[in-house]
């Protein structure tokens, strides 16, 4: 972001009332022959195998046909780790792209940083300076002091603390009674203090995430799992809502994350159109539960 802080970017687009973001999580392998055939053509690609162009054209397209009615867009570099150096070239461009071309739209790179110190610098120094990405996400278990520090620091910046994923296996450690609990009162009390934290808390179990919505005031929620992996839309709303009991205000601090559902809509040339369909039925349905 240029003027504005990824925080305040956020409060704009829910203003407007977009809540989607599009994960840009490309996998190479899951464009179709046909949309590979038709990026060639119509970004003048070499006609020969290179998985970065292809990647980033695809990447591109999508951006063009949702940037006026996203929140933000969310990208994990393991689907571009998949494609070797092809897929970090891609990456980047996809990186340069949106902070050249489309500045006001925020995005956030889901690397769910947590290591220690000099390790921490370095990867901030990528995801904040080489790619100038206006959030990230981090793993917690490294802590603050000598992990974390490297980012939170970072005020203009959103960092949002992995908190509930939405595997199964996330239960093993992360019920609310137990870990998850323990990260939303440590990001609440102490790692917000510039107020640049929010959570991320998968949508397959709204139980849990209501819980978390008690404990973790109006911190801004990353959902991922509603498209694809199944997770109840209309839930994970309710879940998400904060009332302010001073004000008696109710809002929705969150960013409801779709990847495969959106990007994967189509495997024909019409994919960049059914993404942004894909877009505007999920703000859509998110905005008439809210006026239930």
């Amino acid at each position: 972001m240029k003027a504005i802080s990824f925080m305040q970017a956020l409060e704009q687009k829910r203003e407007e009332k977009k809540w989607v973001s599009v994960g840009l999580d490309t996998d190479y392998d899951e464009i179709s022959p046909e949309v590979v055939e038709f990026l060639r053509k119509h970004y003048n690609l070499a006609p020969y195998f290179a998985r970065g162009p292809v990647t980033f054209a695809f990447n591109r397209a999508i951006i063009e046909a949702t940037c006026d009615i996203a929140a933000c867009y969310k990208i994990n570099p393991e689907f571009y780790a998949a494609s070797g150096l092809q897929g970090f070239w891609a990456l980047e461009r996809t990186a340069e792209y949106l902070w050249s071309m489309h500045p006001n739209v925020p995005w956030i790179f889901d690397r769910k940083y947590g290591d220690v110190g000099h390790a921490n610098e370095a990867s901030v120094r990528y995801c904040f300076g080489i790619l100038k990405a206006p959030a990230v996400t981090v793993n917690p278990l490294v802590g603050r002091d000598g992990g974390l520090d490297a980012f939170l620091w970072h005020k203009n910046k959103g960092v949002f603390v992995w908190c509930q994923s939405s595997n199964k296996g996330a239960l093993d450690f992360q019920d609310p009674e137990r870990l998850s609990l323990r990260v939303v009162l440590k990001v609440h009390h102490d790692w917000n203090a510039l107020g640049n934290c929010g959570l991320v808390v998968g949508a397959k179990n709204p139980a849990r995430m209501g819980e978390i919505r008690k404990w973790a005031k109006g911190l801004p929620f990353l959902v991922p799992g509603v498209g694809e992996q199944g997770g109840d839309l209309k839930e994970a709303v309710k879940a998400s809502l904060y009332r302010n009991f001073d004000t008696g205000e109710i809002t929705l601090p969150a960013l409801f994350n779709s990847s495969r559902g959106i990007i994967f809509a189509s495997h024909g040339e019409d994919f960049a159109e059914m993404a942004r369909a894909k877009v505007i039925e999920l703000n859509s349905a998110i905005g008439k539960i809210l006026e239930e």
